[in-house]
């Protein structure tokens, strides 16, 4: 320390003006030579404090998510959490720290494993907080890393599950789940996962994994998983029973899932379970159930806060209880996007026509065209609108043809959605529950694109699975802390909360002149101050890291 003694009442005080942090026997004999310099009296400490204000970065290291996720480590339990799920591996407590700097990229600057570890991890304030050089691994360790995480998935979730996601709930526990997909780039990924299907990313020519999420209604994931990529949402829903019974020890609950999972084998095995359900309707009911919610009053959701929204409901011909939902911003909207669709469809019929004219398209490559339409169509999410039909015999050619049947049905289908519910709950009560579900896709969203799920590099079956997990623990951490903001009065989003922490550097600094070196954190300033407070993790941000004090 730079520190000012002082006489006052006969006592001998001390002033402390800067830490300096571990010093050589060289550098502090360079301080003891230049003090001296300094005028003697009450302006020695003026000069001192003018000098070192002077002082320049020699070195800047990223600090403020590194220091927020290792606080957090220990705060929440986490480093225990893995150390006692790492039991019987070889330097447990090395591949838990591996675990912490992976999450500490996802949340600051996502990256490859080598980048990670080669332009990375060196500039970080990490090697001081885990003690962990930066000489002595390499991004080998970090794949070998991956491959332990996702070996010990199920405890590592079931202790999340069990100190923290399951105590934030109240009553029968409701669980969400929905399904993503997320594509791969090259060609010698495993044909065992990667396979062509269903692209949420449209990107139908890309092989692709499938996997799901099980979230609580406040969006914490309970479980992650992982299927090939050809894989249908209702195959998935036996597997996830048997998790949430086995894993997690439910013996009942709400399920909550969209169309795609409902089947009648799938609800009765949800039954069979234990489990409630709130669904949405398939395709092959909602007709019925549409010609007999027009006919039937409708209770208005307006004192929810759902202005223009209705719902009435309905018995079908299986017993089932179901509801229909109307919605006048949801109708303008289905309206609006289908009308949309009708222009792609004229559009790209123009636009083939001109093709066929100018002669770049003959009876030798239409099928490269029909091909080309098509993909296009499927981009534009029209392909159901449509059919793409080559009729050399007709003038014009090429057509891309409405169904109007089609367009009829989705006209008189814009604005209602369907449900359907074993359980007791009002009708507001279970609409609120499957309006819940979009804390799942909020969720893929977020893994997505800041925490960057997508495009995979990772081939092996195992390694793409233990990448989406890194990503869906990480994810965890930051919708613990967005809610845990949240309670204490944030009014931002995480990834807002995020951005203000990478301002937070942890800088080394010098005098111009002198070869004496000291470490400090960059001044927390008001929002920053604020948002390690809320997540109670201002001593971790803003004090230097034990190994340089």
């Amino acid at each position: 320390y730079l520190a000012h003694s002082y006489l006052e009442d006969g006592h001998i005080k001390t002033r402390y003006l800067r830490s300096l942090g571990p010093l050589t026997q060289t550098q502090v004999d360079q301080y003891r030579r230049w003090l001296p310099l300094l005028e003697a009296g009450p302006s020695a400490v003026a000069q001192a404090t003018a000098a070192f204000q002077k002082a320049k970065p020699y070195d800047q290291r990223r600090h403020g998510v590194p220091a927020t996720v290792h606080a957090l480590f220990d705060k929440l339990g986490i480093r225990t959490m893995l150390l006692e799920s790492f039991a019987g591996v070889k330097d447990k407590p090395f591949r838990t720290q591996l675990v912490e700097v992976m999450v500490a990229n996802r949340l600051d600057d996502p990256r490859s494993k080598l980048s990670l570890w080669e332009d990375w991890y060196p500039t970080t304030s990490l090697p001081f907080l885990l003690n962990l050089p930066t000489e002595g691994w390499d991004e080998d360790d970090l794949y070998e890393t991956l491959d332990v995480l996702w070996a010990r998935k199920d405890r590592i979730e079931r202790k999340l599950w069990e100190t923290w996601t399951r105590t934030r709930g109240k009553g029968v526990p409701v669980v969400m789940k929905d399904l993503t997909s997320t594509y791969t780039e090259g060609e010698g990924a495993d044909r065992d996962l990667w396979a062509h299907g269903y692209s949420r990313d449209r990107r139908p020519d890309r092989r692709q994994v499938n996997w799901s999420l099980v979230v609580t209604p406040e969006g914490l994931p309970i479980t992650l998983e992982v299927y090939p990529g050809n894989t249908k949402d209702e195959t998935t829903v036996a597997g996830t029973l048997d998790r949430l019974r086995g894993t997690f020890g439910l013996k009942e609950a709400i399920f909550v899932g969209d169309r795609g999972m409902l089947t009648e084998k799938d609800l009765a095995l949800l039954h069979a379970g234990g489990f409630h359900y709130v669904v949405a309707e398939t395709l092959s009911h909602e007709k019925e159930v549409l010609q007999e919610a027009r006919t039937k009053g409708r209770v208005s959701r307006a004192r929810k806060g759902h202005l223009g929204e209705s719902w009435c409901e309905v018995v079908g011909e299986d017993g089932r209880r179901q509801l229909a939902v109307f919605s006048m911003t949801k109708e303008a909207e289905e309206k609006a996007t289908l009308e949309k669709k009708r222009q792609t469809g004229k559009e790209l019929e123009k636009w083939a026509r001109a093709g066929i004219q100018r002669g770049d398209w003959t009876e030798e490559n239409h099928h490269k065209l029909v091909r080309s339409l098509t993909r296009k169509l499927l981009e534009a999410g029209a392909e159901a609108l449509f059919e793409v039909v080559w009729d050399p015999n007709r003038m014009g050619t090429l057509f891309v043809r409405l169904d109007e049947e089609r367009e009829r049905w989705e006209k008189a289908r814009a604005g209602w959605w369907m449900l359907t519910t074993d359980t007791e709950l009002s009708g507001d009560e279970v609409i609120d529950l499957y309006q819940g579900l979009a804390v799942v896709e909020h969720a893929f969203r977020e893994l997505k694109s800041p925490l960057k799920t997508r495009s995979v590099f990772h081939w092996k079956a195992e390694r793409v699975s233990a990448h989406l997990f890194l990503c869906v623990l990480s994810y965890w951490l930051t919708r613990w802390m967005e809610l845990e903001g949240r309670s204490k009065g944030w009014r931002v989003t995480v990834e807002y909360a995020l951005e203000r922490m990478r301002n937070i550097h942890l800088d080394e600094l010098g005098i111009p002149g002198m070869s004496a070196r000291w470490w400090a954190v960059k001044e927390l300033r008001g929002e920053e101050v604020s948002i390690v407070s809320s997540l109670g993790v201002t001593a971790g941000v803003a004090e230097l890291p034990k190994a340089l004090t």
